[in-house]
Protein backbone atom coordinates (compact mmCIF):
# COMPACT_ATOMS: atom_id res chain seq x y z
CA UNK A 1 0.00 0.00 0.00
CA UNK A 2 1.14 3.54 -0.75
CA UNK A 3 0.22 6.30 1.68
CA UNK A 4 0.29 9.95 0.67
CA UNK A 5 0.58 12.75 3.20
CA UNK A 6 -0.33 16.32 2.41
CA UNK A 7 0.80 19.24 4.54
CA UNK A 8 -0.88 22.62 4.73
CA UNK A 9 1.68 25.40 4.30
CA UNK A 10 0.49 28.46 6.21
CA UNK A 11 3.27 30.58 4.70
CA UNK A 12 1.54 30.61 1.30
CA UNK A 13 -0.30 33.93 0.95
CA UNK A 14 -4.00 33.87 0.16
CA UNK A 15 -5.23 35.81 -2.85
CA UNK A 16 -8.81 37.00 -2.99
CA UNK A 17 -10.88 39.82 -4.43
CA UNK A 18 -11.28 42.46 -1.73
CA UNK A 19 -14.83 43.27 -0.54
CA UNK A 20 -14.84 46.70 -2.19
CA UNK A 21 -13.88 45.19 -5.55
CA UNK A 22 -16.44 42.38 -5.63
CA UNK A 23 -19.20 44.21 -7.53
CA UNK A 24 -16.88 45.57 -10.27
CA UNK A 25 -15.45 42.06 -10.59
CA UNK A 26 -18.91 40.49 -10.92
CA UNK A 27 -19.74 43.01 -13.64
CA UNK A 28 -16.80 41.82 -15.73
CA UNK A 29 -18.75 38.61 -16.30
CA UNK A 30 -20.73 40.39 -19.02
CA UNK A 31 -23.44 43.00 -19.59
CA UNK A 32 -26.18 40.39 -19.03
CA UNK A 33 -25.03 39.81 -15.45
CA UNK A 34 -27.35 41.05 -12.68
CA UNK A 35 -26.07 41.76 -9.13
CA UNK A 36 -28.22 42.48 -6.07
CA UNK A 37 -26.82 43.55 -2.69
CA UNK A 38 -28.37 42.92 0.75
CA UNK A 39 -27.19 43.54 4.32
CA UNK A 40 -27.92 42.39 7.85
CA UNK A 41 -26.38 43.95 10.98
CA UNK A 42 -26.58 43.03 14.65
CA UNK A 43 -24.67 43.91 17.81
CA UNK A 44 -23.78 40.80 19.79
CA UNK A 45 -22.49 40.63 23.41
CA UNK A 46 -19.24 38.77 22.89
CA UNK A 47 -15.67 39.18 21.72
CA UNK A 48 -14.70 38.90 18.06
CA UNK A 49 -12.94 35.58 18.68
CA UNK A 50 -16.14 34.11 20.12
CA UNK A 51 -18.20 35.43 17.22
CA UNK A 52 -15.65 33.85 14.86
CA UNK A 53 -15.85 30.54 16.78
CA UNK A 54 -19.65 30.61 16.66
CA UNK A 55 -19.56 31.08 12.88
CA UNK A 56 -17.00 28.32 12.30
CA UNK A 57 -18.65 25.88 14.71
CA UNK A 58 -20.63 23.73 12.30
CA UNK A 59 -21.48 21.03 14.86
CA UNK A 60 -24.10 23.15 16.64
CA UNK A 61 -26.16 23.91 13.55
CA UNK A 62 -28.36 20.76 13.39
CA UNK A 63 -29.11 20.96 17.15
CA UNK A 64 -29.39 24.72 17.75
CA UNK A 65 -30.87 25.88 14.43
CA UNK A 66 -34.19 24.67 13.06
CA UNK A 67 -33.32 25.55 9.45
CA UNK A 68 -30.29 23.31 9.07
CA UNK A 69 -30.48 19.57 8.76
CA UNK A 70 -27.54 17.22 8.26
CA UNK A 71 -24.22 18.56 7.03
CA UNK A 72 -21.35 16.62 5.50
CA UNK A 73 -17.96 18.31 5.67
CA UNK A 74 -16.17 17.31 2.49
CA UNK A 75 -12.97 19.34 2.97
CA UNK A 76 -11.73 21.15 6.05
CA UNK A 77 -8.58 23.11 6.87
CA UNK A 78 -7.81 25.79 9.43
CA UNK A 79 -9.21 28.60 7.30
CA UNK A 80 -11.36 26.70 4.80
CA UNK A 81 -14.37 24.42 4.77
CA UNK A 82 -16.45 22.84 2.02
CA UNK A 83 -19.76 21.35 3.18
CA UNK A 84 -22.74 19.61 1.68
CA UNK A 85 -25.58 21.00 3.79
CA UNK A 86 -29.21 19.99 3.94
CA UNK A 87 -31.62 22.92 4.25
CA UNK A 88 -35.35 22.82 5.01
CA UNK A 89 -37.42 25.23 2.94
CA UNK A 90 -41.17 25.28 2.46
CA UNK A 91 -41.57 21.78 3.82
CA UNK A 92 -38.95 20.40 1.43
CA UNK A 93 -35.33 19.49 1.94
CA UNK A 94 -32.59 20.19 -0.57
CA UNK A 95 -28.81 20.24 -0.53
CA UNK A 96 -26.35 23.06 -1.09
CA UNK A 97 -22.59 22.98 -1.52
CA UNK A 98 -21.34 25.72 0.82
CA UNK A 99 -17.82 27.14 0.70
CA UNK A 100 -16.65 28.98 3.82
CA UNK A 101 -13.28 30.75 4.04
CA UNK A 102 -11.76 32.78 6.87
CA UNK A 103 -9.67 35.52 5.32
CA UNK A 104 -8.56 36.87 8.70
CA UNK A 105 -9.85 37.50 12.24
CA UNK A 106 -13.40 38.79 11.91
CA UNK A 107 -13.60 38.36 8.12
CA UNK A 108 -15.18 35.49 6.17
CA UNK A 109 -16.32 34.77 2.64
CA UNK A 110 -19.18 32.31 2.28
CA UNK A 111 -20.57 31.17 -1.06
CA UNK A 112 -23.17 28.80 -2.46
CA UNK A 113 -25.15 28.29 -5.66
CA UNK A 114 -28.85 27.54 -6.12
CA UNK A 115 -29.38 25.06 -8.95
CA UNK A 116 -26.49 26.74 -10.84
CA UNK A 117 -28.86 29.61 -11.64
CA UNK A 118 -28.08 32.01 -8.81
CA UNK A 119 -24.76 32.49 -7.03
CA UNK A 120 -24.77 33.95 -3.51
CA UNK A 121 -21.58 35.45 -2.11
CA UNK A 122 -21.61 36.65 1.50
CA UNK A 123 -19.07 38.82 3.33
CA UNK A 124 -19.24 38.26 7.09
CA UNK A 125 -17.46 40.83 9.24
CA UNK A 126 -17.01 40.85 13.04
CA UNK A 127 -16.09 44.38 14.16
CA UNK A 128 -15.19 45.06 17.82
CA UNK A 129 -17.01 47.96 19.46
CA UNK A 130 -15.11 50.02 22.00
CA UNK A 131 -16.28 50.43 25.58
CA UNK A 132 -16.93 54.08 24.76
CA UNK A 133 -19.57 52.98 22.26
CA UNK A 134 -21.07 50.24 24.42
CA UNK A 135 -21.38 50.42 28.20
CA UNK A 136 -22.19 46.75 28.85
CA UNK A 137 -18.85 45.10 28.19
CA UNK A 138 -17.37 43.48 25.10
CA UNK A 139 -19.61 43.96 22.09
CA UNK A 140 -19.14 42.98 18.46
CA UNK A 141 -20.89 44.36 15.42
CA UNK A 142 -21.65 41.58 12.96
CA UNK A 143 -22.19 42.82 9.42
CA UNK A 144 -23.30 40.38 6.74
CA UNK A 145 -23.34 41.61 3.14
CA UNK A 146 -24.56 39.29 0.42
CA UNK A 147 -24.42 39.60 -3.33
CA UNK A 148 -26.79 37.62 -5.54
CA UNK A 149 -25.34 37.10 -9.01
CA UNK A 150 -27.16 35.64 -12.00
CA UNK A 151 -28.14 36.21 -15.59
CA UNK A 152 -30.50 39.18 -15.93
CA UNK A 153 -33.24 36.72 -16.94
CA UNK A 154 -33.35 35.53 -13.32
CA UNK A 155 -33.17 38.98 -11.73
CA UNK A 156 -36.83 38.62 -10.68
CA UNK A 157 -35.68 35.97 -8.17
CA UNK A 158 -33.18 38.29 -6.44
CA UNK A 159 -35.71 40.20 -4.37
CA UNK A 160 -37.47 37.18 -2.79
CA UNK A 161 -34.13 35.45 -2.19
CA UNK A 162 -32.60 38.56 -0.59
CA UNK A 163 -35.58 38.90 1.76
CA UNK A 164 -35.28 35.22 2.60
CA UNK A 165 -31.57 35.65 3.42
CA UNK A 166 -32.36 38.60 5.69
CA UNK A 167 -34.96 36.60 7.63
CA UNK A 168 -32.64 33.59 7.80
CA UNK A 169 -29.80 35.66 9.28
CA UNK A 170 -32.18 37.28 11.77
CA UNK A 171 -33.54 33.92 12.97
CA UNK A 172 -30.11 32.32 13.19
CA UNK A 173 -28.63 35.18 15.19
CA UNK A 174 -31.50 35.02 17.67
CA UNK A 175 -31.01 31.26 18.02
CA UNK A 176 -27.25 31.80 18.49
CA UNK A 177 -27.74 34.48 21.17
CA UNK A 178 -27.74 32.03 24.15
CA UNK A 179 -24.56 30.38 22.84
CA UNK A 180 -22.70 33.67 22.58
CA UNK A 181 -24.05 35.00 25.89
CA UNK A 182 -23.03 31.81 27.68
CA UNK A 183 -19.50 32.06 26.30
CA UNK A 184 -19.24 35.65 27.54
CA UNK A 185 -20.60 34.79 30.99
CA UNK A 186 -18.10 31.96 31.42
CA UNK A 187 -15.21 34.23 30.45
CA UNK A 188 -16.24 36.69 33.16
CA UNK A 189 -16.04 33.82 35.67
CA UNK A 190 -12.47 33.03 34.62
CA UNK A 191 -13.07 30.24 32.10
CA UNK A 192 -10.90 29.89 29.02
CA UNK A 193 -11.22 27.67 25.96
CA UNK A 194 -8.92 25.52 23.88
CA UNK A 195 -10.59 27.21 20.90
CA UNK A 196 -9.63 30.72 22.03
CA UNK A 197 -7.83 31.04 18.71
CA UNK A 198 -10.62 29.49 16.66
CA UNK A 199 -10.27 27.86 13.27
CA UNK A 200 -12.40 25.39 11.35
CA UNK A 201 -10.44 22.46 12.78
CA UNK A 202 -10.48 23.14 16.52
CA UNK A 203 -14.05 24.49 16.34
CA UNK A 204 -15.40 21.21 14.95
CA UNK A 205 -13.95 18.51 17.18
CA UNK A 206 -15.91 16.93 20.04
CA UNK A 207 -13.10 17.24 22.56
CA UNK A 208 -12.81 18.95 25.94
CA UNK A 209 -12.05 22.58 25.10
CA UNK A 210 -13.19 24.16 28.37
CA UNK A 211 -10.40 25.31 30.71
CA UNK A 212 -12.07 26.09 34.07
CA UNK A 213 -10.57 28.43 36.65
CA UNK A 214 -8.44 26.80 39.32
CA UNK A 215 -10.25 25.77 42.48
CA UNK A 216 -7.81 25.12 45.32
CA UNK A 217 -8.39 23.61 48.73
CA UNK A 218 -11.34 21.65 50.11
CA UNK A 219 -14.86 23.01 49.68
CA UNK A 220 -17.94 21.57 51.39
CA UNK A 221 -21.44 21.58 49.91
CA UNK A 222 -24.59 20.69 51.77
CA UNK A 223 -26.73 18.12 49.95
CA UNK A 224 -29.68 18.33 52.36
CA UNK A 225 -31.85 20.21 49.89
CA UNK A 226 -31.16 17.91 46.95
CA UNK A 227 -34.39 16.28 45.77
CA UNK A 228 -35.12 13.13 43.79
CA UNK A 229 -36.94 15.14 41.14
CA UNK A 230 -34.96 16.72 38.31
CA UNK A 231 -31.46 18.14 38.43
CA UNK A 232 -30.17 20.38 41.20
CA UNK A 233 -27.42 22.91 40.60
CA UNK A 234 -24.79 23.57 43.28
CA UNK A 235 -21.93 26.06 43.07
CA UNK A 236 -18.45 26.36 44.52
CA UNK A 237 -17.22 29.75 43.40
CA UNK A 238 -17.18 29.72 39.59
CA UNK A 239 -17.50 25.91 39.44
CA UNK A 240 -21.02 24.50 39.11
CA UNK A 241 -22.24 20.92 39.42
CA UNK A 242 -25.51 19.18 38.64
CA UNK A 243 -26.69 16.76 41.30
CA UNK A 244 -29.52 14.22 41.34
CA UNK A 245 -30.50 12.15 44.37
CA UNK A 246 -31.38 8.56 43.46
CA UNK A 247 -31.95 7.41 47.06
CA UNK A 248 -31.46 8.72 50.56
CA UNK A 249 -27.66 8.37 50.44
CA UNK A 250 -26.95 7.93 46.73
CA UNK A 251 -26.16 10.86 44.43
CA UNK A 252 -25.20 11.26 40.78
CA UNK A 253 -23.15 14.31 39.77
CA UNK A 254 -22.28 15.92 36.45
CA UNK A 255 -20.50 19.17 35.54
CA UNK A 256 -22.99 21.96 34.91
CA UNK A 257 -20.67 23.31 32.20
CA UNK A 258 -20.20 21.00 29.24
CA UNK A 259 -16.44 20.31 28.98
CA UNK A 260 -16.63 20.60 25.19
CA UNK A 261 -17.50 24.27 24.66
CA UNK A 262 -19.30 25.34 27.84
CA UNK A 263 -22.92 24.50 27.01
CA UNK A 264 -25.39 24.39 29.93
CA UNK A 265 -25.84 20.67 30.56
CA UNK A 266 -29.07 21.16 32.52
CA UNK A 267 -30.74 21.81 29.15
CA UNK A 268 -29.63 18.43 27.83
CA UNK A 269 -31.45 15.10 27.84
CA UNK A 270 -30.59 12.39 30.39
CA UNK A 271 -30.27 8.85 29.08
CA UNK A 272 -28.96 6.01 31.30
CA UNK A 273 -27.00 8.34 33.55
CA UNK A 274 -25.57 10.30 30.61
CA UNK A 275 -26.49 13.88 29.72
CA UNK A 276 -26.58 14.70 26.01
CA UNK A 277 -25.56 18.34 25.55
CA UNK A 278 -28.15 20.45 23.73
CA UNK A 279 -25.45 22.39 21.86
CA UNK A 280 -23.41 19.72 20.10
CA UNK A 281 -24.73 16.36 21.27
CA UNK A 282 -21.68 15.45 23.37
CA UNK A 283 -22.49 12.72 25.93
CA UNK A 284 -21.31 13.46 29.46
CA UNK A 285 -21.36 10.63 31.96
CA UNK A 286 -22.02 11.34 35.62
CA UNK A 287 -20.31 9.87 38.68
CA UNK A 288 -22.21 8.12 41.45
CA UNK A 289 -21.42 8.71 45.10
CA UNK A 290 -22.73 6.57 47.92
CA UNK A 291 -21.54 5.18 51.27
CA UNK A 292 -20.11 2.23 49.31
CA UNK A 293 -18.35 4.55 46.81
CA UNK A 294 -17.69 7.73 48.80
CA UNK A 295 -15.11 9.22 46.41
CA UNK A 296 -14.92 9.73 42.64
CA UNK A 297 -13.17 12.02 40.17
CA UNK A 298 -15.16 14.29 37.87
CA UNK A 299 -12.67 15.82 35.47
CA UNK A 300 -10.01 17.40 37.65
CA UNK A 301 -12.32 17.57 40.68
CA UNK A 302 -12.16 15.00 43.45
CA UNK A 303 -15.63 14.54 44.89
CA UNK A 304 -16.38 12.81 48.17
CA UNK A 305 -19.31 12.55 50.54
CA UNK A 306 -19.15 12.35 54.30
Amino acid sequence: AIFLSFHYDTTIPMRYISPENLVPSFQTLGHSTAVTHGRYEIKIPCEVRDADWNHMDQLHRPTVHKTYQESLRLVMARSFQLSLTGVAFGGFKFFMLVTDIQLGPGLFYQAFSLFNLLYVHSIIRMIPLSEQEESNGNMTLQMIDWYIVSSRWFKFLHGPLSRRLYRLNDVQNKEDAPVRTRRTELRRKGYRFGSDQPDFLNSNVLTDNVIPPRLGGIHRISLKGITKVGLNRVSVGPIELLVRRSSEQNFTMWPAVCPHEGGPLELGKICNGTIICAWHGLRQSGVCLSPDRPQEFLGNLRLSIE
